[in-house]
């Protein structure tokens, strides 16, 4: 059972979700070595280390093929919880929805794509689509440090030795000790996240280290790389179906939002 809290638009809400899955073990060995890597693969992400936290807690990562989910919607991937000084001081759990994606008819034409991307794209789209919910969840969820000062007033790191990454000057604010992801950034700090994991999923997936560890080498990792990139952008544009002109939101704010935010910028 999985329980998250959503911004709607109109109210926070608490959504359930309950599902039936079986292990796929193959898949999670490759996720496991996936784990392994991380402390490898981190210091490639574009910010200092001081802005990783002081220990990474390496979780564990199943990918598991769904029976039956109940849900107002189905994702490709859950990191739990949610809550994120858990995640940073005690660790987090990640599972991957693998047959999902699998689940769309492979006869359907892709909308938005040449002809010359059409047959590489069907046939990488969901090899792609692993590596991008690897990356997504264990080194997107899973990285990065909220600069933070607990009850006794003790900060998480050394204002004096961190320098903001834009004006190159020490660290000025940061959480207070009942501050949270979600009440400094309101209704767009699903958005905001979502979009930060998908990111590091697309920069990381350059890595030849990752797309070996998936079986991926020479130019067929290369065509992971360019079909998943090229992913990224098709969902974007695709999420314009979820936007409402008339009252200017968007009716589902996390992810489908999160991807036309990328799909502005890489275009």
């Amino acid at each position: 059972m999985k329980q998250q809290t959503i911004f709607c638009h109109a109210c926070y809400r608490l959504v359930g979700a309950g599902f039936v899955a079986m292990v796929n073990k193959e898949m999670s060995r490759k996720f496991g070595q996936l784990v392994a890597q991380a402390e490898n693969l981190l210091p490639l992400l574009p910010w200092p280390k001081e802005y990783e936290k002081d220990t990474f807690l390496k979780p564990d990562f199943t990918s598991l093929e769904v029976l039956a989910f109940s849900g107002s919607g189905i994702p490709a991937g859950i990191n739990i919880p949610n809550y994120n000084d858990i995640r940073q001081n005690e660790g987090f759990k990640n599972v991957s929805l693998g047959n999902v994606l699998a689940a769309s008819a492979a006869d359907k034409r892709v909308s938005f794509l040449s002809d010359r991307d059409q047959e590489l794209y069907v046939k990488l789209k969901g090899p792609a689509f692993e590596v991008q919910v690897g990356l997504h969840e264990l080194t997107g969820h899973g990285s990065g440090k909220l600069f933070k000062e607990d009850e006794n007033g003790k900060l998480n790191f050394k204002p004096e030795e961190v320098l903001h990454t834009e004006t190159n000057q020490p660290i000025q604010s940061w959480y207070g000790p009942n501050d949270t992801w979600d009440t400094k950034f309101s209704t767009i700090a699903s958005t905001y996240e979502e979009c930060r994991a998908e990111c590091v999923g697309i920069y990381l997936c350059l890595s030849r280290d990752v797309l070996s560890i998936f079986g991926h080498e020479g130019d067929a990792a290369s065509d992971i790389v360019y079909v998943n990139w090229l992913n990224m952008v098709r969902a974007g544009l695709l999420a314009l179906e979820f936007y409402s002109p008339e009252t200017s939101n968007w009716r589902q704010a996390m992810a489908l939002q999160a991807l036309h935010m990328m799909y502005t910028d890489l275009c």
